[in-house]
């Protein structure tokens, strides 16, 4: 099985990714892998193998939105399959080495060598910070040498459009979003997200590098930051998709509006939960609720069909969703903000804001330059 093979779901999401459950639920390719239940018992995490990727926000067409108004750059979904991994626990600083193998062969041998390579590596490992001189802090992405998508004013005009349309009674919330975009010919996309990860430390970070695409992804995301009122309408809209999936009855909200907080943000945190009924799938989980509501606004798919009309271009993977789904039917996705995407020599930074009826569109604009500022600072510093 070999690690590097791409699966590409350019907007075939319906089709293709109902191929990879199968595959997932024990489908030719990987029902040939061998592995026994009690290997993986009392392991703290989920992913013993599998897929790791991205899906990009215009599959939202196969999520019930009718159409995508702008053709993203990027493929719309980028899956990796990976049967060699190295799990590192933070927090109890333990290491696991895994290998998935199919039928009767074995892996013992990058077994071996790969924990002889960890073994030699404990006790001589330093943390060499880059030896370079400190670019002082740029206050917005102008100034880090990024260019904007749209002006200030032209901003500030789209978020008058979005408060008319809930004005009215089209939608309670828009999030509306925009790209900065920059040149930065040839960089070492590793260098850069650990540099990233160094100034904007965050809980689901997350790297991704396609070479054949000439696409990396660098992500610091600790997820959407919303006020009160709009947790609760991202919790509603929650609840609502999961209760397409999920047995009647079991949807709840175990913690609802709690703080958490990370090296540089606060961020207001609820968790909704439900049990799947037994007759629905992996995709027909993803499909209800992709994409996150929190990008989007209420009602839905209304909210999609607006925000089409006023964004110029596509998102592309921003406000898409970063994950991996496992050989063991386990799948964990995020949604994609803080994050550079370098592309064909380009960085881009994605940022919005949900755009609710006491809105102020000066404020807005403020905000929106505000959450690309660690982002660029990190690619002008790299």
């Amino acid at each position: 099985m070999n690690c590097q093979k791409l699966l590409y779901l350019e907007r075939k999401f319906n089709q293709q990714l109902q191929n990879l459950t199968a595959k997932l639920d024990g489908g030719q390719e990987l029902l040939s892998l061998c592995h026994e239940e009690k290997d993986f018992e009392g392991l703290p995490f989920d992913f013993y193998g599998g897929f790791i990727g991205y899906i990009g926000y215009n599959l939202k067409v196969e999520c019930g939105a009718e159409s995508n108004a702008h053709k993203s750059t990027t493929p719309d979904a980028c899956f990796f399959f990976s049967d060699d991994l190295v799990v590192i626990d933070h927090h109890s600083d333990d290491v696991y080495v895994m290998s998935l193998h199919e039928g009767n062969t074995t892996k013992t041998q990058w077994l071996d060598d790969t924990e002889k390579k960890l073994v030699s590596l404990k006790g001589s490992v330093t943390r060499k910070l880059d030896e370079r001189i400190s670019k002082a802090a740029a206050s917005s992405p102008h100034e880090a040498g990024f260019h904007s998508e749209k002006s200030r004013e032209q901003y500030i005009s789209d978020v008058k459009k979005c408060l008319k349309y809930i004005k009215d009674g089209e939608s309670y919330e828009l999030c509306l979003t925009s790209q900065f975009r920059k040149s930065v010919g040839e960089v070492d996309p590793l260098r850069l997200y650990l540099h990233l990860r160094e100034k904007n430390p965050a809980p689901y970070a997350s790297w991704l590098n396609f070479s054949k695409e000439r696409l990396c992804i660098c992500s610091s995301s600790p997820e959407s930051e919303k006020d009160q009122a709009e947790n609760l309408m991202i919790v509603d809209l929650l609840r609502n998709d999961l209760g397409l999936v999920c047995e009647p009855g079991t949807v709840c909200v175990p913690r609802l509006m709690k703080v958490e907080s990370y090296a540089t943000v606060h961020t207001m945190v609820s968790t909704i939960r439900g049990k799947k009924q037994s007759n629905v799938s992996t995709v027909d989980c993803v499909k209800a609720a992709f994409p996150g509501g929190s990008m989007t606004g209420a009602p839905k798919l209304r909210s999609m069909e607006l925000l089409d009309s006023i964004e110029s271009s596509s998102r592309g993977i921003y406000s898409g969703s970063i994950g991996f789904f496992s050989y063991n039917q386990t799948f964990d996705l995020n949604i994609v903000i803080r994050t550079v995407v370098i592309h064909e020599d380009e960085a881009s930074i994605g940022a919005g804001g949900a755009i609710v009826a006491l809105s102020d569109p000066e404020e807005e604009y403020e905000e929106l330059v505000l959450k690309t500022r660690a982002s660029a600072n990190a690619v002008m510093e790299f």
